[in-house]
C-alpha cells in the first residue's frame, strides 16, 4: 500500500501542484453517531411495542387483568414513557442544538 501511495505522489508531482497532491484529511461524520442513537432508540420502542401488544392480548384472554399484571402494566407504561423521554433528549440534541 505505501508502495501504491508513494508512486502515486510521484506520477503527481509533476502534474499537481504540491498542495493538491496531499491527501485530504478525513473529518468524522457524525452519521454514524445518528444511526446508533436513532437504532437503539427504535430498538428500545419496539421492544415496548411487543410488551404492550403482549399485555393486551393477556387482558384479552382473561377478561381483564389481575393485580400482578396490572403491576406489570404500570411498569411497561414506566418503560414506554422513559423512552419517550429519552427520545425527547435525543431529538433535542441531534435536531435542536446547532
Amino acid at each position: 500500500l505505501r508502495k501504491c501511495i508513494r508512486g502515486s505522489q510521484q506520477r503527481l508531482d509533476g502534474v499537481l501542484p504540491r498542495a493538491a497532491a496531499q491527501p485530504l484529511p478525513i473529518a468524522p461524520s457524525p452519521l454514524p453517531s445518528f444511526f446508533v442513537l436513532t437504532g437503539f432508540h427504535g430498538a428500545h420502542v419496539a421492544i415496548g411495542v411487543l410488551m404492550l401488544l403482549i399485555l393486551f392480548v393477556v387482558s384479552l384472554r382473561n377478561d381483564g387483568l389481575s393485580e400482578a399484571q396490572g403491576m406489570n402494566l404500570e411498569l411497561v407504561g414506566l418503560y414506554w414513557h422513559f423512552v419517550d423521554i429519552i427520545w425527547i433528549v435525543i431529538f433535542t440534541i441531534i435536531y435542536l442544538i446547532p
